[in-house]
Parts: C-alpha cells; sequence; structure tokens
C-alpha cells in the first residue's frame, strides 16, 4: 500500500509537470521524500490496527518507531546501492552527492 501510494503520488506530480522526467536525480528524491512522509501514514496505521488487535495501546511508541524507520530505511539502502552502481558506471545520470545527503538527512530525521 505505501509503496502504490509513494508511486501515484510521484506519478501525479510528474503528469501536473512539477517534476521533469529528464531530471531523474529530482524524480528519485520526490520519490524518497514521499515514501518517508508515507512512512508516518503507515506507522499511524500500525499503531491503531496493533491497538485494535491488542485493546490496549501500551507499547506503541516501539510499534510506531519501527514501522517509520524500517521502511523508509530499506527503500534508501536499495536505491543508494543502485546510485553507486550507476556512478561507477561514469554516467550522467546518477543522483548527485547533495541530493543523496539530503536524502538521507530526510531518512534519519
Amino acid at each position: 500500500m505505501q509503496i502504490t501510494s509513494t508511486a501515484l503520488v510521484t506519478l501525479l506530480l510528474a503528469t501536473l509537470g512539477f517534476l521533469s522526467p529528464a531530471a531523474r536525480g529530482a524524480l528519485v528524491t520526490t520519490t524518497i521524500v514521499m515514501y518517508v512522509w508515507l512512512a508516518l501514514v503507515a506507522g499511524f496505521s500500525a499503531v491503531y490496527l496493533w491497538g485494535s488487535m491488542e485493546r490496549t495501546y501500551v507499547g506503541w511508541t516501539g510499534v510506531c518507531v519501527a514501522v517509520a524507520c524500517y521502511y523508509p530505511g530499506i527503500l534508501f539502502a536499495i536505491l543508494t546501492f543502485l546510485n553507486l552502481i550507476i556512478r561507477q558506471t561514469g554516467t550522467t545520470l546518477a543522483a548527485h552527492r547533495s541530493i543523496g545527503r539530503y536524502a538521507s538527512s530526510v531518512v534519519t530525521c
């Protein structure tokens, strides 16, 4: 659900003209940022469902932190690895290092 929502929001922004398909770094950065913001929604949903099943909300912070940190971390690691592979080929299509620093600050903060 979170990946689908991220894809739909990114496609909507690209369709409306906010993202150029030529700027691949901007497209990947937007995808990462949207995925991180949707992790907040995933954390809320996970806590709500966990509380409904357990019939108590004791320990809800651990569930929320685990969901909100685990999902964006996986995506960030995969996309960073792919960007490093692209950078090693010497092409100009790789995202710039400043974009990587921005994305890492979004994931860690």
